[in-house]
């Protein structure tokens, strides 16, 4: 199959989005069925599979660089846990009462997060990451409350998407330090981390409650992707640097929730605080950061969209406490794992980069607690079913690090002085 099959396909699905819009439940569960298949053969099978098309992509811009020349998707480890979230966003969708003239809006945006995931090349990583961004944040200006807050989530996605690409095109002309600082700068405010999470504390509070399970749910775990997926961050001066940077900015979020007293707020800042434990992981030392990679997508992504997206619509399901413990780190769930690794990563780099680290996420743990309320609504939900899944994988973790990290560990994406192929393994081509 060519990529451009792929390229038609996915505006195909966008019409067919709009034009029916009453009966986009439909579509949804396709979606699911598909991220849920893919990610099955993925995981099982251990296996590559790519679909590509030889053809001077961006040739305009004179790189002689293949990754960037070769339009591509790919299937690998990597994108496993991306499915895995993309599948309950979807199942989230079709629980939540949206309004049907913008819902098409949602599927958009999830189409285009799951083309995103896929791609191996770095430029339509960063196209189909933008439009997925573009159409959250359509949906989220159109509700009744939020839009200011959503615009300047646009602003800051807009200067975050002009700073990746920029950040590739001068890595791709060897200024390897400028381009490396600039991707720097943009994942800090894709993610957030900050000082450049301006948008994040009043969208999380104010916006579409499923606008902010997206936010949280995928679109801050996609910037992570990118890097683990196109770069070696190895090979730069200034990575010291970039880590005390990231790693100063969790903790402005530790010490900003102190003095924050609303529920969803804090919950932001402790997600800003866990980006930035695993981004400084990710600059100080990528192999080691790889390796709990997917259990923090799963466990970041699914027990705190949760937590949020509940404490927006006021439901407190039992899940709800096993939810909290797992933001608290609780022992032996994904993200107490996620955070080990990425302490270790930055002690690796420096005993103070780890004890700035450990003091943020203790201050992040304290301030869940609070949360741990008594469970009211005994209704239970597929939403609750991914929580109970994800809490019990914690207690066998290596069904994601024994078996897909080894061959996630092969993957080195194109050294920052040029972009090679961005996967090694075993290949299947369609």
């Amino acid at each position: 199959m060519e990529t451009s099959v792929m390229l038609v396909l996915y505006f195909v699905f966008l019409g067919l989005f709009y034009i029916f819009r009453g009966f986009n439940r439909l579509f949804s569960r396709i979606l699911i069925l598909s991220f849920f298949l893919s990610g099955l053969y993925s995981l099982f099978f251990k296996t590559v599979i790519t679909i590509e098309q030889k053809h001077e992509f961006l040739s305009f811009l004179g790189t002689q660089n293949k990754a960037l020349q070769t339009l591509s998707f790919q299937l690998d480890g990597l994108t496993v846990p991306f499915l895995i979230l993309l599948v309950f966003l979807c199942v989230a969708k079709n629980r939540a009462s949206l309004p049907t003239d913008n819902e098409w809006f949602i599927l958009s945006f999830i189409l285009s997060s799951f083309y995103a995931v896929i791609s191996a090349n770095p430029i339509l990583f960063l196209l189909f990451f933008e439009a997925s961004s573009f159409f959250l944040f359509l949906y989220a200006y159109y509700q009744e409350k939020g839009s200011i807050s959503a615009l300047r989530f646009f602003k800051y996605s807009v200067f975050s998407f002009i700073c990746l690409v920029v950040g590739v095109l001068l890595i791709d002309l060897n200024f390897i330090e400028l381009g490396m600082a600039l991707i720097t700068l943009g994942i800090m405010a894709k993610a957030p981390v900050p000082p450049l999470n301006g948008w994040q504390v009043d969208a999380y509070a104010t916006c579409n409650p499923f606008s902010v399970l997206c936010m949280s749910v995928i679109l801050s775990k996609l910037p992570f992707l990118f890097l683990f997926r196109f770069f070696d961050v190895g090979g730069f001066e200034s990575r010291n640097f970039l880590v005390w940077l990231v790693v100063i900015g969790g903790l402005i979020a530790g010490l900003s929730l102190i003095r924050e007293r609303e529920s969803v707020k804090k919950l932001a800042l402790i997600s800003s605080v866990h980006m930035a434990v695993n981004l400084g992981a990710i600059l100080s030392n990528q192999d080691l950061a790889l390796s709990v990679f997917p259990l923090f997508v799963l466990g970041h992504g699914i027990m705190l969209g949760y937590v949020i997206y509940k404490s927006r619509l006021n439901l407190f399901t039992p899940a709800w406490i096993i939810a909290n413990l797992a933001l608290l780190a609780q022992p032996l769930s994904l993200i107490f794992w996620a955070d080990i690794g990425g302490l270790v990563a930055l002690f690796k780099a420096s005993y103070y980069l780890s004890l700035i680290a450990g003091f943020s996420l203790f201050i992040a743990a304290i301030s869940v607690l609070p949360n741990l309320r008594i469970p009211f609504q005994r209704r239970f939900t597929l939403l609750d079913f991914f929580v109970l899944i994800s809490f019990a994988v914690g207690f066998t973790p290596l069904i994601f690090t024994a078996e897909i990290a080894p061959k996630m560990l092969k993957i080195e994406g194109p050294k920052p002085s040029s972009f090679d192929s961005p996967v090694e393994g075993v290949t299947e081509s369609i």
